[in-house]
């Protein structure tokens, strides 16, 4: 797994490359806690992660838990196929916020903060 961050005034946008795995978690979350440290808004750019574990899901979830409790957005973006498929399935789409594009998820960042 390889995790870059793009770092604004109001927001963050992270990608996420490769596989999301028990092995990788520890850093994912560690990533995550870190990200919910600088108190911003978050895009998360899923259109290159190939494989996420239950485990992976539970982590982003959390951190959507955490965000809303900070009245921060955290939206996500690019899912490609399959893993789209394991979140419809999974029923996590009915808790997150998921745009198509990074244009669109973009657009729903409030006006004022950028």
């Amino acid at each position: 797994m390889k995790i870059s961050t793009q770092e604004y005034e109001h927001y963050l946008i992270g990608t996420i490359e490769g596989s999301l795995t028990n092995e990788s978690l520890s850093e994912f979350e560690a990533y995550l806690g870190e990200i919910a440290e600088k108190r911003k808004h978050f895009l998360l750019d899923l259109s290159r992660l190939s494989f996420v574990m239950s485990s992976g899901l539970s982590a982003i979830l959390s951190f959507n838990n955490n965000l809303q409790q900070m009245a921060l957005l955290f939206i996500i973006y690019g899912l490609n196929g399959d893993i789209e498929k394991l979140f419809m399935h999974t029923g996590i789409l009915s808790h997150l916020n998921l745009c198509a594009t990074r244009e669109e998820a973009l657009e729903k960042l409030p006006k004022s903060k950028f």
